[in-house]
């Protein structure tokens, strides 16, 4: 009788809402829950991962293993379930363990687990123990020198990006120190070739490290100078340079024994590169010339460096003291071709730039860039005719910049009609519009002496480059 008074009260609509709601709860139980099972399981496969890593945020941690669990029962599961786990380890270490636990019971094979685990503890700060389990996973390896390497570049990846470089070094045992040691160098060396001066603080050490365990080496000589070169010392940087190429060329420097010595080729040696590089900014790219070896990839290289630093009359003599040692190289009449572009003698240049784009030797030439110049070179000389047949000329294809090039034709020769579409289109398809176009430096003054006006850039003031500046 009760029942039947609050029924009565209640009315029959809300009778059925609350059979539904309970309906609702045991069909899909996700809903009171609240762990954002229900998020993953609707999502569309190219979103799911994204909203994984979103529910693994915003998911109470005490009930991750249990959405972990149900998660890796869904197609593609395992994929998932590491997302969500990889997820937790990034943002939550410290609550990462059980949820390691619910993988390792759900996926015990997984080769990934040792790793995963030595992330989370690198991100506890338990960095005692993240060594110990890579010790450990290191001797259930025994003899697989191929995924040894692995394990050990990734153990130092991990112990350099936790601020742990050198103790990372320091508890590798013999056998893994010089692989361990270049790894994690290179981790840092990356970090200073992206600005990060800092990361000069810890190779310094590393080295220091290294040197003491093993004495000085061809790569601990090239990271002391890269030490120095960050700092701002390139005397002391090309001298470390220079002696590190002589040791990586002695057969008594044990490091080229457990270490690929550099190739063949200053492109793909970076002792020399750097080095001459330094020389460079020290104002002695004389010196640079002719000590850096094989010569022809330093006269491309001291030729480039002139080039962006805006040395060109040193180019002019670089190019005239190469050309006797190899007159029919193609790099020499590329860069003789690029002093008179760069001093606006744009008649001399267009020759120079048809002769190297004739030459047989590809490996050797510029391709690109000396297309692009020979163009504006003809657009500044007035001679359009020739600029148009280069728009469907066999490389044509091959440069991205081909709209801005047609649309540069366009208004060069006054087609109000070609151009307007073009640079609609141009802007349709761009984050930026049209801005980039009114960046460049042939096609923004055309722009603006036909009337229109440059949009101005989100968030910037931004000005087109003059047409006498480096981006030509």
């Amino acid at each position: 009788m009760e029942s039947s008074r609050i029924l009565g009260k209640v009315g029959l609509p809300a009778v059925g809402l609350i059979a539904a709601t309970i309906a609702f709860g045991i069909v899909a139980p996700e809903y009171w829950w609240g762990d954002g099972y229900g998020q993953i399981a609707r999502a569309q496969p190219i979103e799911q991962m994204e909203v994984v890593r979103r529910v693994a945020r915003e998911c109470p941690p005490e009930k991750r293993p249990t959405l972990l669990r149900r998660v890796a029962d869904l197609d593609g599961g395992e994929g998932l379930a590491t997302e969500l786990l990889l997820a937790v380890i990034e943002s939550d270490p410290g609550h990462a363990d059980p949820l390691l636990e619910a993988y390792r019971e759900r996926f015990p094979i997984s080769p990934m687990l040792n790793a995963w685990t030595i992330e989370a503890r690198l991100g506890q700060g338990r960095f005692d123990e993240a060594v110990r389990l890579h010790r450990e996973a290191l001797a259930d390896l025994g003899g697989a020198e191929a995924a040894r390497r692995g394990l050990v570049d990734r153990f130092a990846r991990q112990m350099a990006e936790a601020g742990r470089p050198v103790e990372a070094y320091v508890a590798a045992d013999a056998r893994d120190a010089e692989d361990t040691f270049r790894a994690i160098a290179e981790r840092l060396e990356q970090s200073c070739n992206l600005g990060d001066a800092e990361a000069a603080v810890p190779l310094r050490a590393l080295v220091a490290a290294r040197e003491a365990r093993s004495g000085p080496s061809a790569w601990t000589k090239f990271y002391a100078g890269l030490v120095a070169e960050v700092s701002g010392d390139d005397e002391s940087a090309q001298r470390l340079y220079a002696e590190a190429s002589r040791a990586a060329r002695s057969d008594a420097d044990p490091s080229v024994g457990t270490a690929p010595a550099p190739a063949p080729g200053l492109g793909s040696d970076r002792f020399q590169r750097r080095r001459l590089g330094c020389l460079v900014r020290l104002g002695r790219w004389e010196q640079a010339y002719e000590e850096c070896t094989p010569v022809e990839d330093a006269f491309d290289l001291i030729g480039l460096n002139l080039q962006l630093k805006g040395r060109i009359d040193d180019l002019a003599r670089l190019v005239e003291r190469h050309r006797p040692k190899f007159p029919e190289s193609p790099t020499v009449v590329y860069w003789d071709a690029m002093t008179h572009w760069e001093r606006g003698e744009y008649a001399e240049a267009v020759a120079l730039f048809d002769a190297h784009l004739r030459s047989p030797n590809p490996i050797r030439r510029y391709d690109s860039e000396a297309t692009a110049k020979k163009f504006r070179s003809l657009i500044r000389l007035d001679r359009l005719d020739e600029a148009r047949a280069m728009l469907d000329g066999p490389r044509s294809r091959r440069w991205s910049l081909s709209p801005i090039w047609r649309m540069i034709v366009a208004a060069k020769a006054g087609d109000e009609a070609a151009l307007g579409p073009m640079l609609e289109a141009y802007a349709a398809g761009r984050s930026d519009g049209a801005a980039d176009a009114f960046a460049d430096p042939d096609l923004g003054p055309l722009l603006r002496a036909s009337g229109r006006t440059a949009p101005a850039p989100a968030g910037a003031d931004a000005k087109a480059p003059p047409p006498g500046s480096a981006s030509r």
